[in-house]
């Protein structure tokens, strides 16, 4: 990988594979609950901001 980039693909699959999906969900239902922002999404997922909508189409 030039650079050492990652590409985003393998970004999501690393934080599905380490977090895991039930992880993930809780995340995501916490924000759809607006008890958290989308900083700590992508704090807590281990991902960049715009890598959130991916994660969430990949769960």
């Amino acid at each position: 990988e030039p650079f050492g980039r990652k590409d985003k693909k393998t970004e999501i699959k690393i934080c599905l594979q380490e977090r895991g999906k039930k992880y993930t969900s809780m995340v995501f239902d916490a924000y759809e609950r607006k008890r958290i922002d989308e900083m700590r999404v992508a704090d807590y997922l281990g991902v960049t901001s715009d890598k959130i909508p991916k994660v969430k189409e990949a769960i």
